[in-house]
């Protein structure tokens, strides 16, 4: 049986415990509701895909709490990607980034304290998805994800509804080009007044 805590604290520390021990760990962000894991535990990236019902050959985006994270996790950052993270981390908007061992990997730093909390708390990168099965509505609240998903996860964090009920929008930097992938949460004339 998944528990449905409030996010407090301790529930928190918790939810590090689960994802420690490979459990998959539903939090709420700024955006929509993600479900989680360590990158770091095949077993547990398994269950996120099948959990998630999403072929393993798509990519993940991982949640960090801040812009140090992605420099140690192995993300290039240029003035660019600096630039964009210094105006609109925490909050909606995904860099996908050129990495040394992956080719490009996807960050976003939540603009919501439960993550940041969980995030801190564990001090490493989360592999997230949101939670909801592929093509299925975005979870907006604890319960949406619970219906979905109570029989994958170990963990739900309920943090209350989500603010922006979008998903984040999504930029990938390359050396030469920038490509909107997805607008979501951040527009496209604020990202590029952004860079200038």
């Amino acid at each position: 049986m998944t528990a449905l805590l409030p996010a407090t604290d301790a529930a928190i520390s918790q939810a590090v415990q689960e994802l420690r021990e490979g459990g998959l760990v539903v939090f709420p962000t700024d955006t929509v509701y993600g479900m989680a894991c360590l990158e770091d535990l095949p077993h547990a990236v398994d269950r996120l895909f099948t959990a998630k019902q999403r072929p393993p050959e798509k990519k993940v985006a991982r949640l960090v709490a801040d812009l140090d994270q992605v420099i140690a996790h192995g993300a290039l950052v240029d003035t660019r990607a600096r630039r964009l993270a210094e105006q609109f981390w925490p909050g909606p908007l995904t860099l996908v980034l050129p990495h040394v061992r992956e080719g490009t990997v996807a960050y976003r730093v939540p603009d919501h304290p439960v993550a940041l909390k969980l995030l801190q708390t564990l001090g490493a990168p989360l592999l997230v998805t949101s939670a909801n099965r592929s093509g299925e509505p975005d979870a907006l609240t604890a319960q949406d994800a619970e219906a979905v998903l109570s029989a994958a996860v170990s963990l739900i964090l309920d943090g209350g509804p989500c603010p922006l009920k979008v998903a984040s929008s999504i930029l990938q930097l390359s050396s030469d080009s920038i490509e909107l992938l997805r607008e979501g949460g951040l527009g496209l004339q604020e990202i590029e007044d952004a860079l200038g």
